[in-house]
């Protein structure tokens, strides 16, 4: 492309520097010897967007982040002017990229103030809205086909997803094995690539430009402090308008697309032939005074008119749009309206809309004239709605005059259901499920939105009401709670295979059948297999009883890897109504290894420690049950190796160290699985721990 005098100097320099750059450039960046992007990276590093790292590498497969980003896109622009953000972030201000930050927030293409966002890896999608925004690229309603041709396309939205379908169609994304990896972290030579894919297929103005002369033809990307002056008047690809200050009139020939992105200044569209008009910056004024076949709203809060005898096909407002107000005074033949809080006037004509977003408001009709005067909305609900009853809301609209009526029921701002059809006298209901919870907002908001439309003139009017809950009681849910924990907290967790073909049945003394379970079956035990029966976890998720004989236990360490959570370790304790004769009450998790101290009393303990220990092994196991701690020992003697101190809870099973040597030295420091004779072995100063608590102190074993 050709390029003009008023190109920056950092950009000119591309050309006239980038021979030189693989002379002397090369040798010094051993890193890129052989990468895709090579030649890229040598001359971002000679334009100086980028710089080497200490051992001299240009790291082309190194992750990228915002504050990198806004110091090269500054240095594209020829930035130097910004925004204070003193109080509005967490930055410090002595920060290397604070001021990169109000810069870009100046221009525009960065709206974060938060540090961690700042140096968080950025991922593609974010690069695609970022460049996007940067360079006038993302479209408000851009055609998806390319971008559909991409496996993996479906989880983005917004924003991201019209960036993505922009940069798609433009060829500046490509992807991989058929996937665009819109949620990979975007590498330095990726972002280069695409960088220099927009600056060598687009005339750039930057900040220091106050004259422009767009030629005849090509894509166009004006960025100015202040435009003083817009020389255009032939046939155009893609012009983007991106100037902080200054009003300016467009009268092309022709131009596929006009895209009046981030910045100020009123854009009058006068004359000319176009494909598609995008307002995608936020709070720009425009005015188009020509026919458009499609014109679309992104950003926030601007300000649309459409004048006498203009006629636009399509107006559409995209579903990341919001607090726009649009002024029809010619024709549109279709709205479609995707942003909330659209307002709508002016004394046109609509054809056609369509309402896909909450507090759209206004009508566009003759002045002395309103659609929907008589029309009155009748919402009918109970309130309070008694805990675990059906909430039906119901609607009656009336007054309609002769034309369509749909209407969009929202709940708690989101929309509930399909659109329905609105006739007057009919009744409507809307049937929200309820979903109950401890802390739950106790406050519902319903509303209809109906839409109103003759062909002519449109109008939309909403009604709303507020519907109280009524929650459960707190016995409610500790009852839940304590059912969910004795669930989710058992005694063993280990695997074992069925022998023989048999039955699973709901009870300990195998009654209540469940299922049928069969020889090879792999299952987990929930309880030891030193009684007649064992408690099981089958394949199918159900628990049920077995035979201890018709099970093959393994030999491997099958406990728990994460601990149970500890606010359902105090449930659990509590709602078995163990008590104590001191303050403490220990508990031992055979499925976690665990052991749990608690102090208080019946019904009210706490937990306060929690230590790692291994219990018998499943040869020898820990017998569970419930017992106090009824001797203490300093240590047990053993040939080669010793622990201690003792602490004695049933017969001769104890908690005690782990082992050592008697030369002190670690004879077996096993922790976390079954190991031992039938004892549970501590760290040394856990043991110690629980050497101190008082006699008779209960001790579960479970």
């Amino acid at each position: 492309m050709k390029h003009r005098k008023i190109i920056s100097f950092i950009l000119a320099l591309v050309f006239s520097c980038s021979l030189m750059s693989f002379v002397y450039a090369e040798p010094q960046h051993k890193d890129i010897e052989g990468h895709w992007a090579k030649e890229t990276m040598i001359r971002a590093f000679n334009d100086g967007y980028i710089v080497g790292m200490t051992d001299g590498s240009l790291a082309p497969n190194g992750v990228i982040n915002r504050a990198q980003v806004a110091t090269i896109l500054n240095q594209v622009f020829k930035n130097t002017k910004s925004v204070d953000l003193s109080g509005k972030t967490d930055i410090p201000s002595g920060a290397w990229y604070y001021n990169q930050l109000e810069k870009a927030t100046y221009l525009g293409f960065i709206a974060t103030y938060s540090k961690a966002i700042m140096l968080k890896n950025l991922i593609r999608q974010d690069a695609f809205v970022i460049l996007g925004s940067a360079f006038g690229i993302t479209e408000a309603n851009p055609d998806e086909t390319r971008l559909k041709s991409f496996k993996d396309t479906d989880k983005i939205s917004g924003i991201y997803r019209n960036a993505a379908a922009s940069f798609a169609n433009h060829e500046i994304a490509v992807g991989a094995d058929g996937n665009l990896m819109g949620s990979k972290n975007v590498t330095r030579a990726e972002f280069l690539t695409m960088l220099y894919k927009i600056l060598d297929t687009r005339t750039l103005y930057d900040c220091t430009t106050e004259e422009v002369d767009l030629g005849e033809d090509g894509k166009h990307v004006v960025h100015s402090y202040e435009l003083k002056e817009l020389k255009a008047e032939g046939e155009y690809d893609t012009v983007s308008l991106l100037q902080q200050q200054g009003d300016v009139e467009i009268n092309f020939k022709s131009a596929k697309t006009l895209i009046v992105g981030p910045g100020g200044g009123e854009v009058h569209v006068v004359s000319g032939e176009y494909g598609t008009v995008d307002v995608t910056g936020s709070g720009r004024k425009v005015t188009v005074s020509t026919d458009v076949p499609k014109l679309g709203i992104a950003g926030k809060n601007n300000t649309v008119v459409i004048d006498e005898e203009t006629t636009i096909d399509t107006l559409f407002l995209t579903d990341y749009s919001s607090e726009n107000h649009v002024i029809i005074n010619g024709t549109v033949k279709r709205v479609i309206v995707n942003g909330t809080n659209t307002k709508f006037e002016g004394t046109g004509t609509v054809n056609d809309i369509t309402v896909n977003a909450q507090g759209v408001s206004g009508k566009v009709a003759p002045e002395d004239v309103r659609p929907l005067e008589k029309t009155t909305i009748e919402l009918s609900a109970p309130s309070p709605l008694p805990a675990g009853k059906a909430l039906n809301i119901t609607a009656k609209v009336d007054g309609l005059p002769e034309g369509d009526a749909t209407g969009q029921w929202y709940v708690n701002g989101k929309p509930f259901g399909g659109q329905i059809t609105v006739s007057n006298g009919n009744t409507f209901t809307c049937s929200p499920s309820i979903e109950y919870s401890r802390n739950m907002d106790t406050k519902l908001n319903a509303e209809l939105e109906v839409v109103f439309c003759d062909g002519s003139m449109f109008e939309v009017m909403s009604k709303s009401t507020d519907v109280v809950l009524e929650n459960y009681p707190a016995d409610y849910y500790k009852k839940l709670d304590i059912a969910r924990v004795n669930e989710t907290i058992t005694s063993y967790q280990y695997q074992a295979t069925i022998t023989t073909n048999g039955n699973a049945y709901k009870e300990s003394n195998l009654t209540g059948w469940l299922c049928e379970i069969k020889k090879g079956m792999k299952v987990t035990c929930l309880t030891p297999v030193n009684t007649s029966t064992v408690r099981v976890l089958l394949p199918n998720g159900s628990k049920g009883w077995v035979s201890t004989g018709a099970i093959q236990t393994g030999s491997g360490n099958y406990t728990l890897a994460k601990d149970f959570d500890n606010d359902d370790k105090v449930i659990w304790v509590n709602s078995r109504n163990y008590s104590s004769s001191t303050s403490y009450l220990i508990w031992v998790s055979l499925a976690c290894q665990k052991v749990n101290v608690f102090t208080g009393s019946a019904g009210n303990w706490k937990l306060a420690n929690v230590f790692p220990c291994a219990t018998g092994a499943y040869s020898t196991p820990t017998p569970p049950g419930t017992y106090k701690i009824s001797y203490k020992q300093s240590r047990w003697q053993y040939n080669g190796y010793w622990c201690g101190p003792v602490t004695g809870f049933y017969n001769g099973y104890a908690f005690h160290s782990w082992l050592n040597t008697n030369s002190g030295g670690a004879y077996d420091h096993t922790m976390g699985r079954p190991v031992s004779h039938g004892c549970v072995r501590m760290k040394d100063p856990d043991a110690q721990f629980i050497n101190k608590l008082p006699y008779d102190t209960t001790v579960v074993i479970y």
